[in-house]
C-alpha cells in the first residue's frame, strides 16, 4: 500500500542523482522549504541556505509560461528544481470582479506594448460564440471603459486577452 504525503506549495522535493538503483532506496527524499527565498532576485552561482544545507544556483531555463531555477548542493551532490508558473508579477492581470480593474492602468499597458489584443465574451469551457477574436486596441480600451459587463485584462506571453462576462455567465 502506497501512502502519499502532501506538502505545501512552498515545499519542494530534493532529486538524488546517484547511479546506484539501491542509493536511491537508502537515501529518503526530504521537503525543503524555499518560501522564504526570492528566487527571482537570484542571479547564477549565488548561494542560498535552507534546511542547514548551503545550494547553488546552478541554470536558470525559461520558458514562456515557467522559469525553472537548478540549485545543487556542492558537498552531497543533491540537485532541487523549483519552478515558477504564471502570474509573472510583470504581467498583467485585472478583473471588475474582485475589484482589482484598473481601467486607466490597462489601457496604458495595452497602448504601450506591441502585443495584439484578443477577445471573449462568456466563459471559455462553455464555448462562447466569440472566443479569441483579434480586435483593435482602441476597441479593447472602449471595453475596458464599460461598465455594462464583468471585463477580466489577462496579458499573456504573446496577447493581451480581454474577456466580458454578463449576468447570466456569473450563475
Amino acid at each position: 500500500m502506497r501512502r502519499f504525503i502532501k506538502y505545501p506549495n512552498s515545499y519542494v522535493k530534493a532529486a538524488f542523482n546517484y547511479e546506484s538503483p539501491y542509493a536511491r532506496k537508502a537515501l529518503r527524499i526530504q521537503a525543503r522549504d524555499f518560501c522564504d527565498i526570492d528566487v527571482t532576485s537570484l542571479k547564477k552561482q549565488d548561494v542560498v541556505s535552507v534546511g542547514g544545507l548551503d545550494w547553488r544556483l546552478y541554470y536558470v531555463e525559461r520558458y514562456p509560461r515557467a522559469i525553472k531555477y537548478n540549485f545543487i548542493n556542492d558537498d552531497t551532490g543533491r540537485t532541487i528544481t523549483i519552478t515558477k508558473t504564471p502570474g509573472h508579477p510583470e504581467w498583467l492581470r485585472m478583473s471588475s470582479f474582485d475589484s482589482s480593474l484598473n481601467a486607466d492602468v490597462a489601457a496604458d499597458a495595452i497602448l504601450n506594448s506591441n502585443k495584439p489584443c484578443v477577445y471573449t465574451h462568456g466563459i471559455s469551457y462553455r464555448h462562447p460564440t466569440t472566443y479569441r477574436v483579434p480586435i483593435s486596441k482602441d476597441k479593447a480600451i472602449d471595453i475596458i471603459y464599460s461598465a455594462a459587463d464583468v471585463v477580466d485584462v489577462e496579458e499573456e506571453a504573446d496577447v493581451f486577452h480581454i474577456n466580458t462576462l454578463s449576468g447570466n455567465d456569473l450563475l
